[in-house]
């Protein structure tokens, strides 16, 4: 009855290391497995980073929220017919050395802004030190897209120093 609750199979990414730094590629293989075959628009793979910032709401409350600090998709494969059973993708993508706020962080402006919103935590008694200093989190995801049905997907977390 409930059938487009169902996923038509699972994704799994085996990655050849887990830990990274900045610069470093990211090397693995993405295995999606299908319980019967598929139409889809493509086998797709996104690696993103996140950090949590400062935030003022427009009643003024202090929050904070995620912001992406870079995003790059890529295609593994396009729109076809894809068959039951298992398929593998063999990838390579690089974990950006700087992304554009790094590079403003280290602007003589961007130090003057995070320097005033520093100040201003410190002052409204916030303990905005701890949210200033977290490290961006970087995430690896690989999806089938299904028009019209539940994508097999997979996320998995790298640890980036």
């Amino acid at each position: 009855m409930f059938d487009f609750l169902k996923s038509p199979g699972s994704v799994e990414i085996e990655l050849e290391k887990m830990s990274f730094s900045r610069g470093d590629t990211v090397r693995g293989k993405v295995k999606l497995k299908l319980d019967e075959p598929k139409d889809a628009e493509g086998m797709r793979l996104r690696i993103w980073g996140e950090k949590k910032a400062p935030h003022t709401d427009s009643r003024g409350r202090r929050t904070t929220r995620t912001e992406n600090i870079y995003e790059f998709k890529v295609d593994l494969d396009g729109p076809r017919m894809y068959t039951a059973g298992e398929q593998v993708w063999d990838f390579e993508l690089k974990i950006p050395e700087a992304t554009q706020q790094d590079q403003l962080g280290e602007s003589l402006a961007g130090q003057v802004a995070m320097g005033v919103v520093m100040a201003q935590q410190m002052m409204d008694g916030k303990a905005g030190m701890n949210q200033m200093s977290q490290p961006p989190r970087w995430y690896l995801e690989a999806n089938l897209d299904i028009p019209k049905g539940r994508d097999p997907s997979k996320r998995v977390q790298l640890n980036v120093a």
